[in-house]
């Protein structure tokens, strides 16, 4: 949840969202009954200068990056994906995979982190699994 709260800020200019769990209740017919707002929980003080390098960085992560092999044929061009690959080492096992990411990357919408215990590298188990998020993501009408 950190790391997705932290990278939906670089997203959007620096603003720290409190999560929440729906954006809205309905009744059983679809009706909305109440929408709940967003709480704005803090900023994170960056440059102009800091956030552009940080989505140009990202963006190269996809592109020229870890993770280019797991956005191979995703239609980039389209949809630019915004990520960084991780993978953090457990004494006596094996190491946990991640991804953190957002996209578009262009005008952001969404925050995906996938962490896999023991689950490798981020480039091989992480970034592919965020890549079959947004294949599901851009599917939905």
């Amino acid at each position: 949840m950190q790391l997705a709260s932290v990278y939906a800020a670089i997203a959007n200019g620096g603003t720290l969202w409190t999560p929440q769990v729906a954006a809205a209740f309905a009744s059983p017919d679809g009706k909305p009954v109440r929408s709940i707002s967003p709480k704005a929980n803090g900023k994170v003080a960056l440059s102009p200068t800091m956030l552009a390098f940080l989505h140009s960085a990202l963006r190269g992560v996809v592109t020229d990056g870890t993770a280019k092999a797991a956005f191979a044929s995703f239609p980039l061009a389209s949809y630019p994906v915004a990520g960084k690959t991780g993978t953090a080492e457990v004494f006596g096992k094996q190491t946990t995979s991640w991804f953190a990411s957002y996209a578009p990357a262009n005008r952001p919408r969404y925050a995906v982190v996938v962490v896999v215990s023991q689950g490798g590298t981020g480039a091989e188990t992480s970034a592919p699994a965020v890549r079959q998020i947004y294949d599901a993501i851009r599917s939905q009408p």
